[in-house]
């Protein structure tokens, strides 16, 4: 069964983060009737699933742009699953996701809608570390910087949603990478338990650059060994699984793709189209079906694409295929059509593999201080 439903609610964004990935940012918002059909047709698709607990691990994800310029539409979205849950006898409900730059929650709708439903929520904030490291790349339409307004968010995102349910959003380029172990530091001290550190897929991070982003991540494992964090604070690029390292799979192979694209989610896109991710739908390349409006239902037309798609993983050079920390080697499904290239070609750049190796000997390294690897 799909296990990640996204919605790409709108395209507008009132930042103009200099690493997005969503370049066209005049879309404005998906058409209202498609959002309801696509919530009636996740319904339908999963109480036809058979399970006793249709919902259980599943997410529905609210992606823009900026989600909350749209806060009525989002808001109707997520009545409509409660409201649907309920006429189907359904107790438990999905996660309901939303990735937000946390910059409107000084407007009193959306205010209003955190209040009220804040308690279903798991919400992912977009900040950077600090002030000098956010600013460098999340500024707004007139070219200021976002960090003030997105920690104005996140105080009041912690007096409304439960702290295990927020999570933070950081971002790194090669601009602001020498800022990384600074920056996940500061997440730390703003209160932040689970945080997410990635470098962009766009650019290449060579194995010299893993030597600089190592020594990033084992600044932060240290901090957190010796404040104790290591057990209260999940930082995704250390302790992922909290301190339970045993059951990391480093070293393990890979019979599946890093992501779920395809395989895993299904995304409405605009115009009634659906996409394997987000990342396709935003870009409107390769849409794999169509959301039939009149019958609440998704309609799957290009099976060969999303098994193309799922097979990415026997595109991995070799080399990679051996490599001891293929199981947390970060890619993109969409990227390299893209690049308009094929993905074989983009594997065989290895792009993510400084940022990989560095993870991958940063755990072990962790491990080791804990004293839970054996070094024989």
């Amino acid at each position: 069964m799909i296990r990640t439903y996204q919605i790409y609610l709108n395209g507008d964004c009132n930042l103009r983060c200099k690493y997005c990935y969503e370049h066209n940012k005049n879309r404005g918002v998906n058409n209202r009737i498609s959002v309801l059909s696509f919530v009636k047709a996740i319904i339908k698709e999963v109480t036809n699933s058979g399970n006793s607990e249709p919902f259980k691990d599943v997410v529905i994800d609210f992606i823009g742009g900026e989600p909350f310029l749209h806060v009525s539409l989002l808001r109707e979205a997520i009545e409509l699953i409660i409201s649907e849950c309920v006429k189907h006898k359904i107790v438990s409900l999905p996660e309901f996701t939303i990735s937000t730059n946390g910059t409107l929650f000084d407007q009193e709708d959306v205010r209003d809608f955190i209040e009220t439903y804040g308690r279903y929520l798991t919400i992912g904030i977009s900040i950077d570390g600090t002030k000098e490291c956010h600013d460098k790349n999340r500024i707004d339409v007139k070219g200021q910087g976002s960090w003030d307004k997105a920690i104005e968010g996140w105080k009041y995102l912690q007096k409304h949603v439960c702290i295990n349910k927020l999570q933070v959003k950081a971002t790194f380029n090669h601009d602001n990478i020498m800022q990384y172990a600074e920056s996940v530091i500061a997440l730390i001290r703003l209160g932040f338990r689970h945080i997410s550190a990635n470098t962009v897929y766009e650019e290449q991070w060579t194995m010299e650059d893993s030597v600089i982003i190592y020594d990033q991540l084992m600044f932060i494992s240290r901090y957190m060994q010796k404040h104790n964090l290591m057990d209260k604070v999940i930082f995704d690029h250390i302790n992922r699984k909290g301190m339970d390292f045993k059951s990391l799979s480093i070293g393990a192979t890979r019979d599946k793709n890093h992501c779920g694209s395809c395989e895993y989610m299904r995304a409405l896109g605009f115009d009634n189209k659906i996409y394997g991710c987000h990342r396709f739908a935003c870009a409107d390349l390769h849409p794999i079906g169509y959301l039939d409006t009149e019958n609440d239902e998704i309609v799957i037309t290009n099976n060969a694409f999303i098994e193309e798609v799922c097979h990415h993983h026997d595109d991995n050079p070799e080399e990679c295929k051996n490599c001891a920390f293929l199981t947390i080697c970060g890619t993109c499904a969409a990227l390299p059509y893209e690049l308009g290239i094929t993905p074989k070609e983009w594997f065989s750049k290895k792009p993510q593999c400084g940022f990989t190796n560095a993870v991958g000997w940063a755990i072990c390294h962790t491990m080791i201080d804990l004293g839970m690897a054996n070094t024989e």
